[in-house]
């Protein structure tokens, strides 16, 4: 081989090496440009992949791979259907063909089930092109909105729960002034009621007839009051009460035409008790309607009372002292374990026709009263309400019976003020009975200058009963601040039909001696004025 052939094959060697050289450093940087642009995509907090034009995966990122948990080895030149349940490859195939069909970037929201939860995701997919514009790769990456869903979920049902409190307001509102109209209506029946029976011999058979008015009446105020705790809840007016009769009647009337029945059993020294009888006799309707709605075949409500003492052995969110402790027991379809904790919650039901409020109602109203309610059930076995009320401090208080003799106190001057004249006129039969000189007012002006006239004329008014509302007219909240500018000591009583309003619980507070909530019967209202009196 002459000089110059082994020149050229020098050469032609070196450029060979030269040309290993240069594929070598361009394989590096290929390799650095994807092992970075690998980087940045791992390390990019949404899901990202590359799919051929067949379908088949050809990159993933870190989180595309956590989401799918499989290694990213083992997806790629796989197919969705390799890789997710059919439903799922279903919509995401469907999603590809879309944007192989039409060419463009599209996007689709979609929720579904992955790693024990349910994601929604907003997906963008995207056509990868040649030079010559061919479809050779479906790119994608997805934007986790579960959270935002979840808040804009949370705003709607909470916008959904002020419209449904808007309405309850405006039904409230209704049920408020229909039970206060409904309250004087009861006044003017249950007064001339209990007259006829002071007139009328026990052993007469009218008086028996008469009695069961008066019951049907009572009865009938349960109803209003429920009412007027559904219109605004309201704290309880309390009265010294037997259980025994509350339970009974409520549950009975609850009942009646049913074929589920009551069993009771109480202990026989069980102590007197400070309730608001309606509200409690509300409380004891709920639950027995709920457990009569659970037993459709029939069935019986076991009701226990006994004495209870809360001391630091017990695990209640109550003081220690004495309780009355009532138990509601059923054999009904029962609570689902997951819906236990959710029952006292207000608009929370199970049933397609329920609102929500009947236990919700309840739990305020034994909260309002001091009291415990708590609540056992297992599904398919029943449940049982335990029910906690105070009851120390009473044992020694007897309720006042319906007609019992009260003591005339004499020739005391009473001013009422009422707006209704129906109420005015049993009160005038009431009190004239009774021996008292009654003077009237239609509005708290007028018992004002009633008031000032009296007292000129050196007939001052004794004691004052007073309407808290008159529609249109000055009622009783201001009215008694007048007549106590005229006399400091005046003593006045509060009455209303809406017998929730917080000036009813709170009467000393306004100027005001006592409370006597409408429908008032006549040894009521003897009783209170004769008590002021004395």
């Amino acid at each position: 081989m002459d000089a110059f052939t082994s020149e050229k094959l020098l050469q032609k060697i070196k450029d060979l090496e030269r040309e290993n050289e240069l594929l070598r450093n361009s394989n590096t940087e290929i390799k650095e440009r994807e092992d970075s642009l690998l980087a940045v995509l791992n390390n990019t907090p949404a899901p990202i992949y590359l799919k051929s034009a067949d379908y088949k995966y050809i990159l993933i990122n870190k989180q595309f791979q956590l989401l799918s948990q499989m290694p990213q080895e083992d997806i790629k030149g796989k197919n969705d259907y390799d890789v997710f349940p059919k439903p799922m490859a279903d919509l995401f195939r469907a999603q590809d063909e879309e944007v192989n069909q039409k060419n463009i970037a599209l996007e689709f929201e979609e929720t579904v089930p992955l790693l024990g939860k349910n994601y929604t995701f907003i997906t963008s997919k995207f056509p990868v092109h040649d030079q010559e514009g061919n479809i050779v790769a479906i790119g994608g990456f997805c934007t986790d909105i579960t959270e935002r869903v979840a808040v804009q979920n949370s705003l709607q049902e909470l916008e959904a729960q002020l419209q449904h409190l808007k309405k309850l307001e405006s039904i409230g509102l209704l049920a408020g002034g229909i039970a206060h109209d409904f309250n004087n209506l009861l006044t003017a029946i249950l007064g001339n009621i209990n007259l006829a029976l002071v007139f009328t011999n026990e052993n007469d058979k009218t008086y028996r007839l008469l009695t069961e008015a008066e019951h049907a009446s009572l009865r009938a105020q349960n109803l209003t009051q429920q009412l007027l705790t559904f219109s605004k809840g309201g704290q309880p007016i309390k009265e010294v009460a037997s259980i025994l009769e509350v339970v009974q009647d409520s549950a009975d009337f609850v009942l009646r035409g049913s074929n589920v029945r009551c069993e009771y059993n109480f202990q026989d020294d069980l102590n007197l008790i400070e309730i608001d009888t309606g509200q409690i006799g509300q409380v004891i309707q709920n639950i027995v309607i709920n457990a009569n709605q659970s037993m459709p075949k029939g069935g019986v409500i076991k009701i226990t009372c006994k004495k209870f003492i809360k001391n630091q052995f017990h695990a209640l969110p109550l003081p220690g002292g004495k309780y009355i402790k009532l138990t509601l027991a059923d054999h009904g379809t029962g609570i689902h374990s997951d819906h236990l904790g959710n029952i006292f919650d207000p608009y929370f039901t199970t049933k397609q026709e329920g609102n929500g409020l009947g236990l919700a109602i309840s739990h305020s109203i034994i909260n309002k009263h001091n009291g415990h309610i708590a609540v056992d059930s297992h599904l398919g076995s029943g449940t049982t309400f335990h029910i906690y009320l105070p009851a120390k401090d009473v044992e020694h208080l007897q309720p006042q019976a319906l007609h019992e003799n009260i003591q005339i106190q004499g020739n005391a001057r009473v001013l009422v003020m009422d707006d209704e004249e129906m109420v005015r006129t049993v009160a005038k039969s009431i009190l004239s009975y009774a021996g008292y000189e009654v003077y009237f007012a239609k509005d708290g002006q007028e018992a004002i200058s009633t008031y000032q006239k009296t007292s000129e004329a050196r007939k001052p008014i004794d004691i004052t009963v007073m309407d808290l509302t008159v529609p249109g007219g000055m009622g009783g909240e201001e009215a008694v601040k007048e007549i106590l500018k005229i006399n400091p000591q005046a003593k006045v009583i509060v009455t209303s039909g809406y017998f929730n309003d917080p000036i009813m619980s709170n009467f000393r507070d306004h100027g005001f001696c006592a409370a006597i909530a409408k429908p008032f019967q006549f040894n009521a209202l003897i009783g209170t004025i004769n008590k002021i009196l004395c």
